[in-house]
């Protein structure tokens, strides 16, 4: 092996090394510039998260202050307020539609109890709280259908039901006392 071949193998060998830590100098550039993208995305899923959690605490804590007011016209405009802060506050709008039916006003309660099935569909207590509204305005098919739609969102609503003396006076007046059972009294 000449001098000059040496020579020229090291200058190759050089230029390979070059190459290689331009291409693991650009990977780690693209590394960082990667992990800033995820910590930015991070930091903004955090904020809405933080977000997120400050409106969800403070509509729920006008909820819980709802319950301490006697006057139902007070109840309401927290409650609005509360759901004006978090549509998906929960046990806001039925809280609101208990607040109704105290002012007599049927129609705004089933609208309020038909707003918490929309919101939480699988909760049996907006499908219990529409039919228990819908017994006071005298409209018992409704009623019942909303208590069958409460057992199909929790098998737990049959207890429920049975146990609730609102409910043991509509299963009465109905003449339907196993109208969730799949067999029948004869």
């Amino acid at each position: 092996m000449t001098l000059e071949y040496a020579s020229y193998l090291v200058t190759v060998l050089g230029a390979i090394v070059s190459i290689l830590s331009l291409i693991l100098a650009g990977l780690a550039g693209f590394e960082y510039w990667k992990l800033r993208q995820i910590r930015q995305d991070f930091c903004k899923q955090k904020e809405a998260l933080e977000t997120e959690i400050s409106t969800r605490e403070r509509a729920s804590h006008r909820v819980m202050a709802s319950y301490q007011l006697q006057n139902p016209a007070d109840r309401v405009g927290l409650l609005e307020s509360a759901i004006a802060i978090n549509p998906k506050a929960f046990n806001a709008y039925n809280t609101l539609g208990y607040a109704y039916l105290d002012l007599n006003d049927l129609p705004k309660a089933i609208e309020a109890f038909r707003s918490a099935v929309e919101f939480h569909p699988t909760l049996k207590e907006g499908y219990c709280d529409l039919a228990y509204a819908y017994f006071r305005s005298d409209n018992r098919d409704l009623c019942l259908k909303y208590l069958r739609l409460a057992l199909q969102a929790d098998q737990s609503a049959e207890e429920d039901i049975r146990a609730d003396v609102r409910f043991a006076s509509v299963l009465e007046d109905l003449g339907v006392y196993n109208c969730f059972s799949r067999s029948q009294h004869t």
